[in-house]
């Protein structure tokens, strides 16, 4: 048994090390599920931007699909389909442009 606990020890210090290593490989943007907010905060039925579209964060910061300068949220993203209407403030949310 004493001669196995070394190579023992090294596997379990290289698996524990690997755990914590970023991996080289690009994971895909997260994409959303896109609704127009209106006026109270609120993302009602039938509120879908982007045409219903699945669209990532970056593709919603360069498409605004609302007037710039509003001091509130006009679009959010949600990961899977909410429960509308809904107040929730999903998991994205588009830069707003000045």
């Amino acid at each position: 048994m004493k001669k196995y606990f070394l190579g023992m020890m090294a596997v379990i210090l290289l698996a524990g090390a690997s755990a914590f290593v970023k991996s080289n490989i690009d994971s895909p943007a997260a994409v959303y599920h896109w609704y127009y907010v209106d006026a109270a905060g609120s993302v009602n039925v039938g509120s879908e931007a982007f045409g219903g579209q699945l669209k990532d964060q970056a593709y919603a910061n360069a498409h605004p699909p609302c007037a710039t300068g509003l001091n509130a949220d006009c679009i959010r993203g949600f990961e899977s389909i909410p429960s509308l209407p809904t107040m929730a403030t999903g998991e994205a949310t588009p830069l707003r442009k000045p």
